[in-house]
């Protein structure tokens, strides 16, 4: 039984307690319900003990329990009296129902608001990260500085969503350590309205910028005596909320490790490990 149940069921026997007790009380004591009643008695008994004539004769049933100087209006009023209470009772009881009724509207209000809910993250945009990818570049020129040889780091990203994602718009960067455990932090700024974004339609997949290094560095990462991590940050728009932007972002430690190929060639690859979020103040 429900907490309301229990007030109800209280109220509905505090009523009837009250009504049964009064009716105790007028019908067990007939003194209460006509007061002369007492004083009657008490010279019946004197009138019987000196043998005087004409004692006070014993009311009957009737009359112990009715007055005959009750008038139609005092009958009226205890009959609407007790009306009233059989009212009292009834609208004690309609409450109730009111109440129980009201709290079921209510209950499948919130369950409806709550499908909808989770039918709106059903179908909106959801951009989450997919893999990485790894470049190398020959005779590469990397902010007018000429490398026998770049690799480049580049996060892959997938809209899972049902919808497209509107706006969107990435940024990577990576920071090179040389202790395994100094995690390093990174802000990234707003990207501001003269950054323009693309649209990504329902499970289309695209890649961040990718963030450079020399050959040097990548075998030193190899040896473990530098220590690399990645961060990216994807902001965008879905076609439900257009008011608030989404973001994805997120921090990795890599190593690159040697690949054989089926053809027994040897490719790098490139090994990613959670490590939290980036930090941003995009919002």
């Amino acid at each position: 039984m429900s907490q309301h149940n229990k007030y109800a069921f209280g109220a509905i026997g505090f009523v009837l307690g009250v009504g049964l007790a009064l009716v105790f009380l007028v019908w067990s004591f007939p003194g209460f319900r006509n007061p002369t009643y007492q004083q009657d008695r008490l010279y019946n008994a004197k009138n019987i003990e000196t043998g005087e004539d004409n004692p006070v004769i014993r009311p009957s049933f009737w009359e112990v329990y009715t007055s005959p100087t009750d008038t139609y209006a005092q009958w009226i009023m205890a009959i609407l009296s007790i009306v009233a209470t059989g009212v009292s009772v009834w609208a004690v009881w309609l409450v109730r129902n009111t109440l129980e009724e009201t709290r079921a509207a209510t209950k499948a209000a919130i369950d409806a608001s709550d499908s909808a809910r989770e039918a709106l993250g059903a179908e909106r945009a959801w951009i989450l990260m997919l893999g990485q990818s790894i470049y190398h570049g020959k005779n590469a020129i990397h902010n007018d500085v000429v490398y026998d040889e770049l690799i480049g780091f580049a996060l892959r990203f997938q809209n899972f969503g049902r919808t497209p994602a509107i706006n969107v718009k990435s940024v990577c960067t990576m920071r090179i350590v040389d202790e395994r455990h100094t995690i390093p932090t990174v802000e990234f700024p707003p990207f501001g309205n003269d950054h323009d974004g693309s649209t990504v339609g329902p499970n289309a997949i695209f890649s961040t910028s990718s963030v450079w290094t020399d050959r040097s560095t990548v075998d030193a990462i190899k040896r473990h005596e530098k220590f690399l991590y990645i961060f990216s940050m994807i902001e965008y728009e879905d076609t439900f909320n257009r008011t608030t932007n989404r973001v994805t972002n997120c921090c990795f430690s890599g190593e690159v490790e040697d690949h054989v190929r089926e053809d027994g060639g040897l490719d790098e690859k490139l090994i990613l490990s959670p490590r939290g979020v980036a930090k941003n103040t995009a919002n």
